[in-house]
């Protein structure tokens, strides 16, 4: 009888951890991905943070190029955008008109999904962009100084984003998905996929960053992008998309088309013992981290960004600011050539 029972308590056991890679397994694996193609995202769960090469506070360091994975349509999605936001910047610079902008919009649209469900279910449509265009003053092409020769609708524009620090130690991306969700989504802050209650805990869940059963939020493992599209539209596809080491010139086209259409986005920088760090990050350590991009100045010499790292009891380090700055090229090439940004 005693082997009996010791024999069930151990299959019981078994088919518990087996059941539970399952679960790791499926929750790992991207929407609408082809199993034959790519396979499952399975990733090696190491345990504490400070196993995962730059998971001191959540994030992770990639191979430089590191591309989540996806499915094809994910993938061709990301790329059409690139090209979207590639019109518009010649659109503000007078190289094409509005018809050319507008097609570009619609032909997106049509095969991806409207992009206008921005806070409180508005983003800033064509006319609402021609309106600042013309707002934003000398549209002269000769001056230097020219806003529409930037590729940006406006000298300054800084969303109202928030900050949250982050509650736990490895908990800078679900901080800062709440932080964009909470500004996109205004009123409505429930999840339009199942309802759920905004927090950062359940950010940290499977079906959104899985965050704790890694005990960080990977950029290969492409949940960022997720969790935002399901979070705010409750559809795998929505307005963000993975881009994997961005050069300043993507990064800035990212800005203008995200910021002048109310949409602050995340990047996951990455910050190198012993090289260049940012916000007063502690240079003797390697650092994966998750931050919010929230606006622009000086016709987007300047990017503005949230810090979920400050005032976060959980990491404990003094010098983080909420928000600070950053020049874009300077930024893009010291940060985020490793990982990446969901824009």
């Amino acid at each position: 009888m005693r082997f009996r029972v010791l024999s069930f308590v151990l299959a019981v056991g078994v088919s518990g951890a087996f059941l539970s890679e399952m679960v790791v397994s499926r929750a790992d694996l991207l929407p609408g991905t082809d199993r034959k193609a790519t396979g499952p995202l399975r990733e090696k769960i190491t345990g504490p943070v400070s196993d995962l090469p730059g998971g001191s506070t959540g994030g992770d360091v990639s191979s430089p190029g590191t591309v989540p994975q996806g499915t094809s349509e994910q993938r061709a999605q990301a790329q059409s955008k690139l090209t979207l936001s590639t019109v518009y910047e010649k659109w503000q610079e007078g190289e094409v008109g509005d018809g050319r902008l507008k097609e570009e919009m619609r032909h997106y649209e049509d095969r991806f999904g409207r992009e206008v469900l921005g806070r409180d279910g508005v983003a800033a449509t064509f006319h609402e962009l021609a309106q600042l265009k013309a707002a934003s003053g000398n549209t002269n092409p000769g001056n230097s100084t020219d806003v529409s020769t930037q590729g940006f609708t406006a000298v300054r524009r800084v969303r109202g984003v928030a900050h949250h620090a982050q509650v736990r130690s490895y908990y800078c991306g679900p901080a800062a998905a709440y932080s964009i969700i909470e500004y996109v989504r205004g009123t409505k802050k429930k999840s339009a996929w199942d309802g759920r209650r905004l927090s950062q805990t359940n950010l940290a869940r499977s079906p959104y960053l899985n965050t704790d059963a890694r005990r960080a939020t990977p950029w290969s493992a492409g949940r960022m992008k997720v969790t935002l599209n399901r979070w705010i539209s409750g559809s795998n596809k929505g307005w963000y998309v993975d881009k994997a080491s961005p050069t300043p010139a993507e990064f800035k086209k990212a800005l203008a088309w995200n910021i002048d259409r109310r949409r602050p986005f995340a990047v996951d920088a990455v910050e190198m013992r012993g090289n260049k760090h940012y916000n007063g990050h502690p240079v003797n350590q390697t650092i994966g981290h998750w931050l919010v991009v929230r606006g622009y100045s000086g016709s987007g010499a300047v990017a503005h960004f949230v810090d979920p790292l400050a005032r976060s009891s959980a990491v404990g380090w003094s010098n983080p600011r909420p928000y600070f700055t950053g020049t874009p090229t300077a930024f893009t090439k010291n940060f985020l050539q490793s990982n990446g940004m969901t824009w």
